[in-house]
């Protein structure tokens, strides 16, 4: 039995190793030129570049970072960084380190309270306690349904109080006053991985948020040219440069068309931007179920500067720098990541913040131009100030924006559906539709974005994909 995946990012280069473990044949359509997606890189000027500042979290949980990896045999040593992340706030320097007592003392220093032990103690205790099983979330077969049902009274019982409660609520809990700078460095770290803003999240991802460094964070990428070695020894059919432009639902399967040539598979698995993509879906009922989670999707899109530098060796691998004052277009964090070029003679370093996709669609192409200069410029500035770097120590710099980003990866957003309140684990498109045939992975279904999220939702789709075979009696792949 044959399955196309659409989009070679973190979701679809795993989705075709772990479908081609079950015995399906795999082909896997991506319209760049390489694998990665978010998570990948690009070379310009003989420089390779990080496509977005991307971690790979969770390497001290049993799973589902672990398991995934496993399944797919990528054998990588990751180094794990101690302390995770440096966090720059105006009022001083927090290193989030693995140890809980460590980042305790740490924030004390720079802020002092005497509560921070009991709230961060529950950050600690959350964060493990979470990941104690992987999240479950399938109705597609009475038997998935149960051990969804199990698995949401486990998590009701250890952490419903936390679900219906909103953040900041709970914070009040904790310190009778908030101060003004404490509460933008806690809302700058669950604003990089929840992609909303605390006022907008419950306790509960507020805590996993926060609890994000303790699980053990890499630096190293993944190397996607791994990926190809395995789908050429696996016979993945892998089609790069082929941009699918329309889909269709026919019997028994589903037709993709790309310049001029049409693809006919069994199953369909979507692992792109899909949300943002479904003009492409010619089926009018598919169509408008995916249509209707598009308002789960914020306005936010993603600003990156990318940029080496000479003769600058950071202390650490990722910053986050709280209290910018950038006037044009973005929020106040800054996160940097820094890395070495291959040759080891250069710093590279890329710069991300979050902006507003809908700010950028309204200027014309003069006035596009002109933000971008003055925002590359602004961004430089912090950049060297906060590092004491020199401006002849820049070898390049260019700047992406949101445009850029729907340009070359067929997405504005950044981040996928954010983890906000109103989008809770009922709302969000689930991995397996109620199409046949039709699944879904990647940062706009069930498990969110990031490499923690996606396997949780690749977990969700393999289980559920073996769940309709056993009942279907459907071996003969």
């Amino acid at each position: 039995m044959d399955v196309a995946v659409i989009g070679g990012g973190i979701a679809g280069s795993c989705a075709s190793l772990l479908l081609q473990k079950l015995g399906f044949q795999v082909t896997l359509f991506e319209k760049g030129k390489s694998l990665g997606g978010c998570a990948g890189s690009f070379i310009r000027n003989g420089i390779e570049f990080k496509t977005a500042a991307t971690t790979i979290p969770g390497l001290l949980l049993p799973f589902p970072i672990s398991t995934l990896f496993s399944e797919i045999n990528l054998k990588q040593n990751f180094k794990i960084l101690n302390p995770s992340i440096i966090i720059l706030t105006p009022k001083g320097v927090v290193r989030r380190f693995l140890s809980l007592e460590q980042t305790i003392d740490e924030i004390n220093r720079v802020f002092p309270n005497k509560r921070h032990f009991y709230f961060w103690k529950k950050i600690y205790e959350v964060t493990f306690q979470f990941f104690d099983k992987i999240p479950i979330f399938n109705l597609s077969s009475p038997n998935l349904v149960l051990s969804t049902l199990k698995y949401m009274k486990w998590a009701f019982l250890k952490f419903g109080s936390l679900y219906f409660t909103p953040a900041i609520r709970f914070l009040k809990k904790y310190y009778n006053t908030i101060d003004r700078e404490y509460l933008e460095f806690i809302n700058s770290q669950v604003m990089i991985t929840a992609q909303t803003e605390i006022s907008n999240v419950n306790a509960l991802i507020m805590l996993l948020s926060l609890g994000y460094p303790f699980t053990g964070i890499s630096a190293d990428t993944v190397d996607f040219e791994n990926f190809k070695i395995q789908m050429n020894e696996r016979r993945i059919n892998l089609m790069l440069s082929t941009a699918i432009e329309s889909i269709d639902r026919k019997q028994n399967g589903y037709v993709l068309k790309s310049n001029g040539t049409e693809y006919k598979f069994s199953k369909l698995v979507l692992a792109h931007p899909f949300l943002e993509n479904t003009d492409m879906i010619k089926d009018k009922k598919i169509r408008k179920y995916l249509d209707s989670f598009k308002p789960l999707l914020n306005d936010n899109g993603a600003i990156v500067l990318y940029g080496v530098l000479r003769n600058f060796k950071p202390q650490g691998s990722f910053y986050l720098l709280t209290g910018n004052k950038i006037s044009t277009f973005t929020s106040r964090e800054l996160f940097i990541s820094f890395y070495s070029s291959k040759d080891n003679s250069s710093t590279v370093f890329t710069i991300s913040t979050h902006t507003k996709v809908s700010d950028w669609l309204r200027l014309d192409k003069d006035r596009y131009k002109s933000t971008k200069e003055v925002l590359k410029s602004e961004i430089l500035q912090i950049l060297l100030q906060t590092f004491n770097i020199r401006s002849d120590q820049i070898e390049e710099s260019f700047l992406a924006t949101p445009i850029t980003f729907k340009r070359y990866l067929g997405r504005f957003n950044a981040g996928g559906i954010p983890m906000s309140m109103k989008n809770h684990i009922l709302r969000i498109p689930p991995n397996i539709t109620p199409f046949s045939g039709l699944y879904l992975c990647g940062d706009m279904s069930f498990g969110y974005q990031g490499w923690l999220g996606v396997s949780v939702g690749l977990v969700n789709l393999i289980n559920g994909i073996k769940d309709e075979r056993f009942r279907t009696k459907d071996y003969a792949v």
